[in-house]
């Protein structure tokens, strides 16, 4: 008898959006991961999804207040990791300079 193992998918579907750094930019990033998330398979109103928001919506605020650059946006990056895995990122879309470091006390 032959033996058949199980094959465990190992694609990364990831998302990435370009967004403003100003308040309104921030608050747009929310919406569109949650609908690629939804659109992978996990459910809209979920708990999963519902932290997964609330961990987007706190990183694209922090890009905004801590990491702005002038006339410069940011890039917000979604990986769904194999399994219920999510790893999510802001970055620099340019990425040859780094925003000025704050010399006041770290908040939140």
């Amino acid at each position: 008898m032959k033996s058949e193992s199980l094959q465990i998918p190992t694609a990364v579907q990831q998302f990435t959006q370009l967004l403003s750094a100003t308040p309104r930019g921030a608050g747009l990033g929310r919406l569109p991961a949650v609908e690629q998330l939804v659109v992978s398979g996990w459910l809209r109103g979920g708990g999963t999804t519902r932290a997964a928001a609330l961990v987007v919506a706190e990183l694209t605020s922090n890009a905004v207040r801590h990491g702005r650059l002038n006339g410069r946006g940011f890039r917000l990056t979604l990986t769904r990791l194999p399994g219920e895995g999510l790893r999510g990122e802001v970055t620099d879309p340019r990425g040859e300079r780094l925003p000025a470091r704050h010399t006041r006390a770290a908040s939140g």
